[in-house]
């Protein structure tokens, strides 16, 4: 299966005159910044994982542990196009997308729901919690 599908994270103005940027860890637990923008309500930046397309910033490493910041509020969405639900062995492309809450707004005890497989069985749920 050599297919390039992509994963990524999408970015979402509240308010007009908002400055976001967006941070990496690199050399073991340093940020760098990655990227600045200055958005308008309704503004989207798109920054993918593995496709590079006119116009949006080709990033060729894991976005996980990745760092948003924001002078208003913004929406952070997260997904992948093209998910194998339960593994790679089943040829199904899901789209899949979550909204990612605050940090500020996250606690000590999640909730995180089984994955069933196609045939209703509990496949089981794969967690990265970074923090």
């Amino acid at each position: 299966m050599d297919v390039d599908f992509f994963g990524g994270f999408q970015i979402v103005a509240a308010y007009d005159d908002t400055c976001v940027e967006m941070w990496t860890i690199v050399d073991g637990g340093n940020y760098t910044l990655q990227h600045s923008a200055q958005m308008h309500q309704f503004d989207v930046l798109t920054y993918t994982s593995s496709l590079q397309a006119p116009g949006v910033p080709l990033h060729s490493y894991d976005a996980t542990g990745m760092f948003v910041n924001a002078s208003k509020p913004i929406a952070v969405y997260g997904g992948h196009s093209c998910a194998f639900v339960p593994t790679r062995d089943v040829w199904f492309c899901d789209h899949l997308v979550e909204q990612i809450p605050p940090v500020a707004e996250l606690g000590a005890t999640h909730v995180v729901p089984p994955v069933y497989d196609r045939t209703n069985d509990a496949a089981g749920s794969v967690s990265n919690i970074v923090g």
